[in-house]
C-alpha cells in the first residue's frame, strides 16, 4: 500500500495589539487573509480590507501576494508585492500581526526502498 505524501502546513500565529489570539495551520493550496467573512484567516476590524493578501502553495513552496487593497500592509516592516515564505516572516495589518512559520517536511519512516 502506497502512502499519500504529506505536505507540511504553514503555521500562522495571530496577535492583536501585541496579545496572542490564536494559532492556525494552513493546509491546502490557498488562503485568503482579510476582514471578509469568507476569508480563511479573518481579521475582524473595520480598518482591514475584505481581502488584504493571499497565501498560496505552488510546487511545495509557500508564497504571499499583496492584492493592493490595504495601504499599510508590511512584511517584516517593509512593503511587498510578492514574497516566498521560506523562513519566519511577520505580516502587519493595522493592529494585527501574523507570524508565518513554514514547517519542515517530516522524514518518512516506511518507504518502498527502506532496508530492514
Amino acid at each position: 500500500m502506497r502512502q499519500k505524501e504529506q505536505k507540511p502546513p504553514l503555521v500562522v500565529r495571530h496577535f492583536i495589539k501585541g496579545k496572542f489570539v490564536r494559532a492556525v495551520q494552513i493546509r491546502g493550496s490557498r488562503c485568503v487573509i482579510g476582514s471578509n467573512r469568507e476569508a480563511r484567516l479573518r481579521l475582524p476590524s473595520g480598518k482591514v480590507a475584505g481581502v488584504c493578501c493571499i497565501v498560496e502553495r505552488q510546487h511545495g513552496i509557500w508564497t504571499i501576494f499583496d492584492v493592493g487593497s490595504q495601504p499599510d500592509l508590511k512584511l517584516n516592516g517593509k512593503p511587498f508585492v510578492e514574497e516566498t515564505l521560506n523562513r519566519k516572516f511577520a505580516l502587519e495589518i493595522e493592529e494585527h500581526r501574523l507570524e508565518f512559520m513554514p514547517v519542515a517536511p517530516r522524514r518518512q519512516i516506511f518507504t518502498e526502498n527502506s532496508k530492514i
